[in-house]
């Protein structure tokens, strides 16, 4: 055999060096690329990845701060996010069919959103319940003339609101309850008396006792302005008679304040 024939068979298999160049071009941290023997089943597949995606989960600690533990899971996140990406690269590169890593990228999706852990400091929007005690003008949905005097028909002056909030907490007592500032935002149609709200005030929240655990109550007081406030018009008063001249109740539409009382829940687990 001539040396050129030698030469040639020490050369490493085509698959060899696909393989190396995965490795190279796919790197994750911590955890080589997927190699040819990985992508044998589906179930092999699933049962490297699993490893993988405890790696990816171990960045986390339940014992520590509420904050700390959102910065994890964000980290978390993005390793699994690496992760999936490198399963379907790695599948293309392969030339193997999309389906045979269908259940190792449920798996890391199913992991990625247990991850998605929101923070009990805050920062992120939530809904929150609560009511509004307007201050200034009556709040008339409906009104009505009855024998030359105004009768108010929906009174909604106060009543109970749904409200996106933010906030963000200054932890006390290693995050097990807080208290800082908040913001809420109401929407609705032109019709509702108070269509468009913006408040702010103190909120106060205290952590679910199960340490594993992100979650909380949250209880707030604050003023909100409210825009497009249906009262009733210049001149006319409830339970009085019609100005002289007219026959019909007016209406205007003015901004006035509010004080809120809310209650809020943060759901999340690590």
């Amino acid at each position: 055999m001539s040396k050129t024939s030698r030469a040639w068979d020490r050369r490493p298999h085509p698959t060899t060096m696909l393989t190396g160049l995965l490795v190279m071009a796919f790197p994750l941290v911590g955890h080589a690329a997927f190699t040819v023997s990985s992508f044998a089943s589906s179930q092999a597949l699933l049962d490297v990845t699993t490893p993988q995606i405890a790696a990816c989960k171990s960045k986390r600690d339940p014992n520590t701060r509420p904050s700390e533990r959102y910065a994890a899971s964000t980290e978390t996140v993005a390793c699994l996010q690496r992760l999936q990406g490198e399963l379907r690269s790695s599948a293309v590169a392969l030339n193997k069919p999309p389906d045979i890593t269908k259940a190792a990228e449920d798996a890391v999706a199913t992991a990625t959103n247990d991850s998605a852990e929101k923070s009990f400091a805050g920062l992120k929007w939530g809904v929150g319940v609560g009511y509004s005690f307007g201050k200034g003008p009556r709040r008339i949905d409906d009104a009505e003339v009855v024998n030359n005097v105004v009768r108010v028909k929906t009174d909604s002056t106060n009543s109970p609101r749904l409200f996106l909030e933010t906030h963000y907490l200054f932890e006390q007592k290693q995050g097990q309850w807080g208290w800082g500032p908040f913001v809420s935002i109401e929407t609705g149609s032109s019709s509702s008396s108070s269509p468009v709200a913006f408040g702010g005030g103190l909120m106060i929240g205290f952590k679910d006792s199960d340490p594993k655990s992100s979650a909380g109550f949250l209880l707030a007081v604050g003023y909100e302005m409210q825009s497009g406030v249906k009262t009733l018009g210049d001149g006319i008063e409830a339970n009085q008679p019609l100005p002289p001249g007219e026959t019909q109740v007016r209406f205007k539409t003015v901004s006035a304040g509010a004080i809120v009382v809310m209650l809020s829940r943060k759901f999340a687990s690590p």
